[in-house]
């Protein structure tokens, strides 16, 4: 019998400094510094920033232990974030809390005002420990907006809930609101109102703070906070822009809104370059041919965007199409476009991709996109910009998809690397961990699911996720690792304890595989996963290995269910936490994996358990 691990045992070794200061960077601190002798236990020494240690609220902080690392700290060590803000809520999708957060790289947004202790915690698998704490200074819109630096704007002179001393406007043209939004100001519309413009605003070169949002009571939140009364802004057919066009923009946010569209139309929110701090939060938006998104390959000047509890639905092209340095995407509800992928991100260095729910590519077309297309610049970009022409400086690197649920987006629900064969995009240092691949779930697409992931990247850790092939196309594969076009072979990969299940079959031919490395797979290294696949398919295996230089071991393809409750109607709860008749408890080898997909500290016990999920 197993019995839980005390992996916080070690803490009492830790002890906590402050950053200081605005700079939010700095390194671990030992337990004991000075010596004190061979009994001191050792300390992982790395670096750490915030992008932000002050601003007005809601305040979007990004985090970053990955510091351009060389070594491999980023996939093996256990980085375990507290924000400091326990009243922040859970989300949406996972349930878990806003508070906290696993990963290199994190993000959390303070949206009541204070000061807060944000504190980073470090392991590996021997318990080495250090940390880290950053104080962030959260400031209030009532003071830093106050009077007239706060415009409310109503459609019928109803201002109720608008703060005292702020300016009012009434008007039926929504564009009124372009003259009003200037730095240092926060512009409310009334909650209730609703507005249609066939024009666009344009907001040029304004730095913050500035705050678009709502006033007046909200009524019926959903569970990202989303007010069914928010103010509306309805934009008919006219001109291409949407109803923010943001042009080097600085420290803004944008929240609490309902915005639609004719598909025609490029997007309800976009821009050009030097999109920096900018946060979108709970935004309701459907129509247009991309609702939210921006420019990319000719500028670096993205950064700090963080998109939070918004739910996009309903586009011709992409729901969001974005890239950014530090890319925050967090909590949001994607899906139903008509032609082409869910989430396109089309560059982000330094990145987190977490809680979000994406599904229905391509909804009506056959035209094979993703719920995540997850792309960078080339390497003629990277050199343009080197030798001082404009372009992208960074590629796609170091990045955690976590904790997301990808539906239905046929026929493959998420691509790591090259937007196309003839391109040269050299993604690398990626986590993928703690996500469901669902290929039933969600708004199905015209085409089935063929296979949950691809990766055309090096240097990317694929662990505790989540592949479930029901509703799939009659040819299914969980992982599959080749290389697609003019970039370098995919190299130094990592695919530990995943869980793949595959019941039944569909089709006159089927093929049902795990894992399939292609031949120009470069020293990947496969352990610990756990699968069921249908034994009725033509083809049925674990692993397809046409590699030259695989490293595998104690990967279990069950003749059996394993599970708690894997077949639930309901794919959201279906249960895959090992029973305790399983016949793997124990059988993994160790690897560089700390916990499990519901963050279960591994091992529990004599040995490491195959698969998502450890037994306890």
């Amino acid at each position: 019998m197993k019995i839980k691990g005390l992996f916080l045992l070690t803490l009492y070794w830790l002890f906590a400094v402050s950053c200081g200061g605005g700079g939010g960077g700095g390194g671990f601190v030992p337990a004991n510094p000075g010596g004190g002798g061979g009994d001191d236990p050792p300390v992982v020494v790395i670096s750490a920033t915030a992008s932000r240690t002050a601003g007005v609220a809601p305040l979007s902080v990004f985090f970053n232990a990955a510091i351009d690392s060389e070594d491999d700290a980023f996939h093996t060590l256990s980085y375990v974030w507290d924000f400091g803000d326990p009243a922040s809520g859970s989300w949406a999708l996972s349930g878990k809390s806003k508070n906290a957060d696993r990963g290199p790289v994190a993000a959390h947004i303070y949206e009541t005002p204070g000061v807060y202790t944000a504190t980073l915690t470090a392991r590996d698998e021997t318990g080495i420990v250090g940390q880290r704490e950053f104080s962030i200074t959260v400031n209030d819109p009532e003071a830093v907006y106050a009077g007239t630096n706060t415009i409310c704007i109503s459609d019928n002179a109803d201002f109720n809930g608008c703060p005292s001393g702020a300016g009012q406007v009434t008007t039926t043209d929504i564009l009124d609101m372009e003259e009003r939004v200037a730095a240092g100001r926060r512009v409310l519309l009334r909650r209730g109102a609703s507005w249609t413009t066939d024009g666009a605003a344009y907001y040029r070169e304004i730095s913050g703070p500035v705050t678009i949002g709502a006033y007046g009571a909200c009524s019926s939140p959903d569970e990202r906070g989303i007010c069914a009364n928010a103010p509306l802004i309805h934009l008919t057919g006219g001109e291409e822009g949407g109803i923010f066009n943001l042009y080097k923009t600085t420290d803004w946010r944008i929240q609490d809104l309902h915005i639609t569209g004719d598909t025609t139309r490029w997007g309800a929110t976009g821009g050009a370059t030097d999109w920096r701090q900018l946060l979108f939060l709970r935004l309701k938006m459907s129509g247009f041919n991309t609702p939210l998104g921006n420019s990319h390959w000719d500028t670096d000047g993205h950064d700090q965007i963080t998109v939070a509890d918004c739910d996009i639905s309903d586009a011709d092209s992409n729901i969001l199409y974005i890239g950014s340095e530090r890319l925050a995407l967090l909590g949001n509800r994607l899906r139903n476009p008509a032609e082409s992928h869910v989430l396109r991100v089309w560059q982000a260095y330094l990145g987190v991709i977490s809680h979000n729910e994406m599904s229905g590519a391509s909804l009506y077309t056959t035209s094979g996109r993703h719920a995540l297309k997850f792309h960078g610049p080339n390497q003629e970009i990277l050199a343009n910009a080197g030798n001082g022409e404009s372009g992208l400086v960074h590629p796609s690197r170091f990045v955690v998809i976590a904790n997301n649920v990808f539906g239905s987006s046929g026929p493959w629900q998420v691509c790591v690397g090259p937007q196309y064969e003839g391109i040269d995009e050299r993604l690398r240092d990626i986590v993928i961990e703690k996500n469901r691949f669902l290929a039933g779930y969600g708004e199905i697409s015209a085409t089935p699911v063929q296979a949950a992931l691809l990766i055309w990247a090096s240097k990317v850790t694929v662990r505790n996720n989540l592949f479930d092939g029901t509703g799939s196309s009659s040819y299914y594969t969980g992982v599959m690792i080749t290389r697609r076009g003019n970039e370098p072979a995919p190299s130094d990969n990592r695919v530990y304890h995943n869980t793949i299940y595959k019941a039944a079959v569909q089709g006159a031919y089927t093929s049902c595989e795990g894992i399939r490395l292609g031949e120009q797979a470069r020293r990947t290294i496969v352990r610990n996963n756990l699968a069921y696949l249908a034994p009725e398919a033509d083809l049925m295996q674990l692993l397809h290995d046409d590699s030259p230089d695989l490293t595998q071991s104690h990967n279990f393809l069950a003749s059996s269910n394993q599970w708690i409750d894997p077949d639930n109607a309901n794919f959201l709860l279906k249960d895959f936490h090992l029973r305790g008749d399983c016949d793997y408890l124990n059988q993994g080898t160790a690897v560089p994996v700390l916990d499990d997909f519901a963050e279960t500290a591994r091992p529990q016990g004599a040995g490491f358990d195959p698969g998502a999920f450890e037994y306890f």
